[in-house]
């Protein structure tokens, strides 16, 4: 009988273990539940702001393909990306070849810094206009316009 009994013992020790130890893994599994749930509540989120701002990035692209195209068709303007290069290239500038195409490519050299690697037609003095607009003053748009203007120049000087 004693021998039941030291058996008995040994089985609720064993219990009594297996329940502290159920308890252990209950409060484990909940302590996990939770931080799934802060997880998934973190990845929702995540989602929805990427959602919200992929919608954003296609509305602003929308915006800017309606400027690009007004720009197209008011002053002849397309932008061109071939390799590294973005080539701005203008027609309707010569009233007697409206289709006839004028340009010139620019390479982005990190933080605003600009370098033309090509002109067609070239235009005298367009290193200056650089140095002057895309160097000293990071005026890119100011640049757009005065080789615009040069190019008009150019051929109201050929038609002379």
């Amino acid at each position: 009988m004693s021998q039941d009994k030291e058996h008995e013992q040994a089985l609720q020790q064993q219990a009594d273990g297996l329940l502290a130890e159920q308890k252990a893994l209950q409060s484990r599994l909940s302590h996990m539940q939770q931080e799934l749930a802060a997880e998934v509540k973190k990845a929702q989120d995540l989602a929805e702001e990427a959602a919200i701002k992929r919608a954003n990035y296609h509305q602003r692209v929308t915006k800017l393909e309606q400027v690009l195209y007004a720009y197209q068709d008011s002053l002849g303007l397309k932008l061109l990306v071939q390799n590294d290069e973005l080539f701005l290239e203008f027609t309707q500038i010569d009233p007697e070849q409206q289709s006839r195409p004028f340009g010139f490519g620019l390479r982005v050299q990190g933080d605003d810094k600009y370098q033309v690697t090509r002109c067609e037609p070239e235009i005298a003095g367009r290193q200056q206009l650089e140095q002057q607009l895309l160097t000293e003053r990071n005026d890119f748009a100011g640049f757009v316009r005065v080789m615009r203007q040069q190019f008009r120049q150019l051929v109201a000087a050929d038609s002379q």
